[in-house]
């Protein structure tokens, strides 16, 4: 049982440390929108909040995965 409790604990900390990933992706979004505000030529910016996205998709598919995993290594269906 300690084990299983542990294994629970650590994945909760993945869990935890990817939706504090997922929070400053969606500042850094916020600081990015008011950085086309102040700029010429947007497409530098819109390109960077494209990938930006793209990190933040990634991120949210591991946080599922990783929601999956249970002690035997297998995968949760």
């Amino acid at each position: 049982m300690h084990e299983d409790r542990t294994f629970h604990d650590a994945r909760d900390a993945v869990e935890l440390s990817l939706g504090g990933a997922l929070a400053g992706i969606e500042e850094a979004r916020e600081h990015l929108d008011r950085l086309a505000t102040l700029v010429d030529d947007r497409s530098e910016v819109d390109g960077l909040r494209g990938a930006l996205e793209l990190v933040a998709y990634a991120i949210e598919g591991l946080a599922v995965a990783i929601g999956q995993i249970t002690p035997d290594g297998a995968r949760r269906r």
